[in-house]
């Protein structure tokens, strides 16, 4: 009897532990940082265009694109497109083409694995809209990068202005 009592004690142990651990960050998904592999070659969906009409926003949420089994899904809002070459694109897709389309560009870096730096090249628009073209002087955009989920990251800015 006492055995069949300290396995089921046993058994009950393990299955919370095992819930417990879902929670806890993997290896890849860390409180604070992130593998750089993870932003490298890939696109994400991003609160705000980078440098939208010259400003810097204090913090920038990425979250992953959902993948659709249909060929006729075309995801829209605000991209950023991080190259593999180094270098970034940050633009917005419409449902339809009337509408205004910021498009920022430039470079950008992984401090370690906890900053990323964003080198910004230029802004501009197109569509209906004021049309502008913005060539930014020399900069780097410093972000604090921590990742909330395996498919969520928050960009805090740490220092950085820009100048045309």
């Amino acid at each position: 009897m006492y055995r069949i009592c300290f396995i089921v004690l046993m058994l009950a142990f393990v299955g919370c532990n095992k819930v417990s651990k879902e929670n806890q960050p993997t290896s890849l998904v860390q409180a604070k940082g992130v593998d750089q592999f993870k932003l490298t070659g890939t696109s994400w969906h991003i609160s705000t265009i980078i440098a939208h009409e010259g400003t810097v926003d204090k913090e920038l949420y990425l979250t992953k694109i959902p993948k659709q089994d249909t060929e006729d899904f075309f995801p829209n809002g605000n991209f950023i497109h991080f190259n593999t070459n180094g270098t970034f694109t940050c633009d917005y897709a419409a449902e339809c083409g009337n509408d205004c389309f910021p498009e920022s560009n430039g470079k950008y870096s992984f401090i370690g694995a906890e900053q990323l730096a964003f080198k910004v090249d230029s802004f501009a628009t197109a569509g209906i809209c004021d049309e502008i073209h913005l060539n930014f002087k020399p900069n780097e955009l410093v972000y604090d990068i921590i990742q909330t989920s395996d498919s969520t990251f928050v960009l805090k800015n740490k220092r950085g202005t820009l100048k045309w």
